[in-house]
């Protein structure tokens, strides 16, 4: 099998494990503190101090996980209560706002010069005004249209997140009307990352009832109930759930020529791409230049059947599609001289005889032009196998599909 150049190897992942003892199974890993930042994306309503024991519960894990940016998307309410209860300075804290006291802390004598655990300005929705063409930021989400536009809003954000590569995200449902936390979880599950996370905190009872707790280390040590009841910070327990989600982008991601820009829409062009799902078997036949798909069978010209040989290997073999055509001839061109030079030998198959000796990346083209016709020429299920094969700025099969040689 000819050998090309492999990617950069990404760094490995840390274990993590879940704050207090409900749970020691991790659903996801999280990338060493040294390498890409953590960004901690939240939806939050009336109740900010979900962002501090979030927060904390991450800083709880071993290894800590400490975001460096804290993102909020909110309404002009949710941004007013962050404003009020978290972010301003307070008489009985000794003029330190609660998030100031967490980040000290958490960050402990030099927070004042570490760079981590910043707080974004709060991102507020915003809604289309169709009478004066001006979009108002949102004061709640109650219409079907207020809930479509913060769908495109929370997907906007997910988006300019999750396409840098340098960044690594926790997005957290636990703030925020239930439909907000639906919508981050949709789309997480559209544009989040293996790398990426999804979480809920849970606040052990009273505390969750509690207006004055933010952290079980927060500097007012006492705090009461709602009935009168006086309890200690430090004896809540904050549990961090992870939730699992599919990273669907790997389904569609490479099939598409333009990722829609609404919400609406990619949830409708990533369904149709997971309906076209890979077929159960696809047979790489050797003793003639033909596939045989779940029992369909194709037949190709000789030197199309070694490029689609090459592309199911490296389909099986786990690598990545060639990131260009002519790294793919290379490639092809390597394993077309090798199956030549046995057949000339008389110890490989006859047919390889008839493999072309020169082609360059251009011929690549039009060999892929061709194969994809004779797929769809075969019926539905190669239709579906042509679906399968990814050329657009770069050439291979998607992983998943069920390649068989021999």
């Amino acid at each position: 099998m000819p050998t090309r150049p492999q990617a950069a190897a990404k760094p490995k992942p840390t274990p993590r494990r879940t704050v207090g003892t409900t749970s020691t199974n991790r659903l996801s890993e999280v990338v060493d503190q040294k390498s890409p930042r953590t960004i901690l994306l939240a939806v939050s309503g009336m109740s900010p101090a979900i962002l501090t024991e979030t927060v904390w519960a991450l800083a709880k894990e071993k290894p800590p996980v400490i975001p460096d940016d804290v993102v909020v998307i909110t309404t002009t309410k949710g941004a007013s209560d962050i404003s009020a209860q978290l972010l301003a300075e307070r008489s009985e804290w000794g003029g330190v706002s609660p998030w100031s006291a967490l980040r000290r802390a958490i960050l402990g004598a030099k927070a004042e010069s570490d760079p981590r655990l910043q707080f974004s300005a709060p991102r507020v929705i915003e809604l289309p005004d169709a009478k004066r063409g001006i979009k108002h930021p949102a004061d709640d989400l109650r219409t079907p249209a207020d809930n479509a536009a913060a769908a495109d809003f929370l997907l906007e954000e997910v988006r300019r997140l999750t396409e840098n590569p340098d960044t690594h995200v926790v997005a957290s449902i636990a703030g925020g009307r239930k439909t907000m936390g639906a919508l981050l979880y949709a789309a997480m599950s559209l544009l989040g990352r293996e790398t990426d996370r999804l979480t809920h905190v849970l606040v052990s009872d009273p505390y969750e009832q509690c207006r004055d707790f933010f952290s079980p280390g927060q500097l007012v040590k006492e705090i009461a109930t709602r009935d009168g009841r006086k309890l200690r910070a430090a004896d809540a327990r904050i549990d961090l759930a992870d939730i699992p989600f599919v990273p669907l982008r790997n389904l569609f991601e490479r099939d598409l020529s333009r990722r829609p820009g609404s919400f609406a829409a990619l949830v409708a062009e990533a369904s149709k791409q997971i309906a076209l799902a890979p077929p159960k078997k696809v047979r790489i036949l050797t003793d003639q230049p033909k596939i045989s798909i779940d029992g369909t069978e194709v037949r190709f010209s000789p030197r199309e059947h070694v490029l689609v040989l090459l592309l199911a290997r490296e389909c099986v073999e786990g690598r990545p599609p060639y990131p260009d055509h002519p790294r793919a001839h290379a490639s092809y061109q390597q394993l077309a001289d090798k199956l030549r030079a046995k057949a000339d030998s008389g110890n490989f198959r006859d047919w390889h005889s008839d493999i072309p000796k020169n082609s360059d990346s251009e011929d690549i083209r039009k060999m892929v032009s061709s194969i994809r016709e004779k797929l769809k020429a075969a019926g539905p299920d190669g239709r579906v196998l042509e679906k399968s094969l990814v050329s657009r700025g770069c050439l291979g099969f998607q992983s998943g599909t069920a390649f068989v040689c021999g």
